[in-house]
């Protein structure tokens, strides 16, 4: 995978992390998120900037598991109950 194809991948991943993390809050600002979610769902979005700034770093390729790997930020422990 190119690095093009692992920052697709991140952004791919990232977007469906926030689409998961709506149905939690439909209707509500991120001001008014609970237990750390604004946070969250604000390091989510950010990911991409903290990459390309060196922050971060980026995602990479396990040939060996044949898999990209990345750090991603520690869900809202009241996200990770309700799965």
């Amino acid at each position: 995978m190119t690095e093009e194809d692992l920052m697709k991948w991140l952004k791919n991943c990232r977007n469906c992390w926030l689409k998961d993390t709506e149905q939690f809050g439909f209707g509500v600002s991120d001001r008014q998120w609970p237990d750390g979610w604004a946070e969250y769902r604000q390091e989510l979005r950010d990911l991409p900037q903290k990459i390309a700034s060196g922050e971060i770093d980026a995602p990479v390729f396990n040939a060996e598991k044949n898999i990209p790997e990345f750090s991603w930020p520690e869900q809202p422990q009241s996200f990770i109950d309700l799965q």
